[in-house]
């Protein structure tokens, strides 16, 4: 009998499990893969909603979270009227299929830059392997991307991000409805929340129960759930300059545009959690507020 050392004995096994697995099944999973043929497009008709201008009403409505801004003596940002110009916006979020088609036309360096990652853990994204989406995950929101592949992906398709006044519109309408599903009251059946489940939420695709059941007042899909959603931001603030050991540099300080994230999201749990006036803001490099552990939850729409 042949006797190996330890280390070549196994790498003498796993070589022929491998190739024994090439042959019989005509080579890897991966090299087998072919996109789902029921993958949504996200262009073409039928896939933007027309949102018409007007005076959008923005804010807080909610009289549970008005009480809570006044007892807290913090401020408020109740609700006031902003005019918006007419635009139009995608119906649902971007998905995974969607997505990959755009990696697809990038180097190798920015696919690796920038494909889908579950940065909270820092592993793989549930919903993809190193190349490209799992099966049966294709109409799923993309989430797990930065900002700048947002931005990249909406200019690829002759789009962009929409403001974060122009999202607050099309989720509520004239009415300025609290929560999805063009709703003044919490139902959390009619939206991938997480008091729509029993145990473990998760993301579900775009146009399937119970996402496709939050329709808002224009005709947009999911706003109300699901994923929170990228858009871009008028708020400007000041942060420290950080010098190469990451020190504060003292009496010098830079002006950023935020990056900002609307809408609740399938973690969101409660109607505090979920109204459609939920808001949040990012610095432009990823470290005064953490951005990389809350990417998990961020999808994105376009608008034009």
């Amino acid at each position: 009998m042949i006797r190996y050392p330890h280390a070549t004995f196994w790498t003498v096994l796993l070589a022929a499990a491998l190739a024994l697995a090439a042959c019989g099944r005509g080579g890897s999973k991966a090299d087998t893969w072919t996109p789902d043929a029921a993958a949504l497009s996200d262009e073409g008709p039928g896939t933007m909603v027309s949102v018409p201008a007007g005076e959008a009403q923005v804010g807080v409505k909610y009289s549970k979270i008005v009480s809570l801004i006044r007892e807290d003596k913090k401020g408020t940002t109740l609700l006031r009227p902003l005019k918006i110009d007419a635009f139009q916006i995608d119906k649902y979020e971007v998905t995974n299929h969607n997505y990959y088609l755009f990696l697809k036309t990038l180097s190798a360096e920015q696919r690796k830059a920038w494909r889908p990652c579950h940065h909270i853990l820092n592993v793989p994204h549930p919903h993809w392997t190193s190349s490209h989406y799992k099966s049966g995950r294709a109409n799923y929101p993309v989430t797990g991307i930065p900002f700048e592949a947002a931005e990249a992906y909406a200019q690829w398709r002759g789009k962009r991000l929409p403001g974060e006044f122009e999202w607050e519109y099309a989720a509520r309408g004239t009415p300025a409805f609290i929560f999805g599903a063009a709703s003044d009251s919490y139902q959390p059946r009619k939206m991938n929340v997480a008091d729509h489940w029993r145990s473990s939420p998760d993301l579900v695709a775009v146009n399937e129960e119970p996402n496709s059941l939050d329709v808002g007042p224009f005709g947009c899909v999911g706003m109300g759930g699901n994923a929170s959603e990228w858009c871009t931001s008028n708020e400007i603030r000041e942060f420290n300059v950080l010098d190469k050991d990451g020190k504060v540099v003292q009496g010098q300080r830079q002006r950023f545009r935020l990056r900002a994230y609307r809408g609740p999201n399938f973690e969101s749990a409660g109607d505090l959690q979920c109204v459609l006036s939920f808001q949040g803001y990012m610095d432009p490099m990823g470290k005064t507020l953490k951005d990389k552990t809350l990417i998990a939850t961020l999808g994105f729409r376009c608008a034009r």
